[in-house]
């Protein structure tokens, strides 16, 4: 299957092809982007609850024709967001893939890092070894990752 893209055009992620592997500069945005994505998420499917919850609100005498306009706006807004939720879960779950594919080590050293969001210093403590030893981790997982994507 096509890889999803982890660079955007005017708001809207590009697709991908096949042959067109992601460089280690590519990975390492998106595996930045990913917790922050992990926010957004939670926003967006607060703010589709929030619309949904004013759209089954009783309508108010006098403003039936501005209720259909906002509703129309709403359902779209709901559309609209309910498909980049779709993309960003999209990108999660390619990346998620990718990750389950690193020996242990290298999966917990990026998890610690992109998902849990901790500095370095916290991701040495944690695992044992120097913050050094950290960085040569990383880039082997990087292109671990990269090597990946091409297969």
């Amino acid at each position: 299957p096509n890889a999803p893209s982890f660079g955007t055009t005017a708001g809207k992620p590009k697709d991908r092809k096949k042959e067109d592997p992601l460089t280690e500069t590519q990975m390492l945005r998106a595996l930045k982007q990913f917790h922050q994505d992990k926010r957004e998420l939670a926003r967006l499917e607060g703010e589709i609850r929030r619309m949904e919850r004013l759209l089954t609100q009783p309508q108010t005498p006098g403003l039936r024709t501005q209720k259909r306009a906002l509703t129309r706006q709403a359902r779209s807004y709901i559309k609209q967001t309910a498909r980049t939720i779709a993309q960003i879960k999209a990108q999660q779950r390619f990346l998620e893939t990718r990750l389950c594919a690193l020996p242990p080590l290298q999966q917990a050293v990026l998890r610690m890092r992109y998902a849990e969001n901790l500095p370095w210093r916290k991701v040495a403590d944690r695992t044992g070894y120097s913050e050094k030893h950290m960085f040569k981790i990383h880039r082997a997982a990087l292109s671990a990752l990269c090597r990946e994507e091409s297969v």
